[in-house]
């Protein structure tokens, strides 16, 4: 497409919005069986002095003698720099606040690029823009959950990596709701540009040549069946898992430390080039459902839901997920 022909942007031209959510590799560095362990050392606590006598007894005399009893005095020994830094560390919080931020700041970052290089008509950004953004979008979290991001990513451990199970479900609410929120944002930052685009502060819409839902969630092109949609990312989401899975895995040549997020930023920047144009290569279906729930409650029509008989829940879930 030339620089001066007007691109179209709904859901039968999605080639301009390609998407992704991969896992940071470092996070497949993890034993997990032994990181199940209670993270007992906070990053910014500072536990206070014991006392000689190991003392264990509660205020009047009461000995705690359960687990319970000796996480709550650990808590109550350790300083923390705010009340919600001691509330996410009490109640074991924070692997899942970060899988929320991190996949929030990847929408914000993907949604962003889409909005930002569609539409300026491509006066600010391309194709490969939109592979970057999207790329660079997953390197948070790694230290803290992993940096998942992605259901299918915390499916895959729990099956193959030892992750363990009772997280799984809690760190998809997570990553759902980072991502509708992160759809919020980028609707409120651009929301300017896209009144301008779309005609109107009350126009919303999917198809058509000013449609701009496919910005947030993922469209196909207008000649994709729904059995080529479905192969497609089922196929896409496969090589997304084999190449996280080879880039954490310690007996594969694994990049250096600090490096795995530029090997992943590549793996979107080639998942992108050779098979995001049909579907936008989803990967994730966090990534299409969040924005979509957000779109929703944006005003957006009610075809979002039915558009090529619920493409939402063949194709960025179920293909995704198997």
């Amino acid at each position: 497409m030339s620089t001066t022909e007007k691109p179209h942007v709904h859901a039968h031209h999605s080639h301009h919005l390609p998407t992704h959510m991969p896992a940071l590799p470092g996070s497949l560095d993890h034993s997990y069986p032994q990181h199940e362990v209670d993270h007992r050392h906070y990053e910014y606590a500072h536990d206070a002095p014991e006392s000689s006598s190991h003392d264990d007894t509660k205020p009047g005399g009461a000995v705690s003698s359960t687990p319970e009893d000796a996480d709550d005095a650990s808590v109550e020994r350790t300083e923390f720099p705010n009340p919600w830094a001691r509330f996410r560390y009490q109640y074991n919080l924070r692997e899942y606040f970060a899988e929320f931020l991190a996949t929030m700041l990847m929408i914000c970052f993907g949604n962003g690029v889409d909005c930002q290089v569609v539409l300026s008509n491509l006066a600010k950004g391309s194709y490969l823009s939109i592979s970057f953004g999207w790329g660079i979008g997953v390197n948070v979290a790694g230290g803290i959950s992993g940096g998942h991001l992605n259901p299918v990513v915390t499916l895959s451990l729990a099956c193959f990596r030892g992750f363990p199970r009772r997280k799984v479900l809690g760190y998809i609410f997570a990553q759902v709701l980072g991502a509708f929120c992160g759809a919020l944002i980028i609707q409120g930052v651009y929301s300017g540009a896209l009144n301008a685009y779309e005609g109107g502060a009350n126009v919303r819409t999917l198809t058509g040549d000013h449609g701009t839902a496919a910005l947030f969630f993922t469209a196909p092109a207008a000649y994709m069946t729904n059995a080529a949609c479905f192969f497609s990312e089922f196929m896409d989401t496969a090589i997304l898992i084999i190449f996280v899975f080879a880039i954490g895995d310690k007996n594969n040549s694994p990049p250096p430390p600090g490096m795995a997020p530029i090997a992943l930023l590549f793996l979107i920047l080639g998942i992108g080039a050779a098979m995001g144009w049909q579907t936008a290569y989803c990967l994730n279906p966090a990534r299409d459902f969040g924005p979509r729930l957000a779109l929703w409650v944006r005003g957006y029509p009610r075809n979002i839901w039915t558009d090529k008989s619920a493409y939402w829940i063949w194709t960025p879930i179920i293909a995704t997920t198997l």
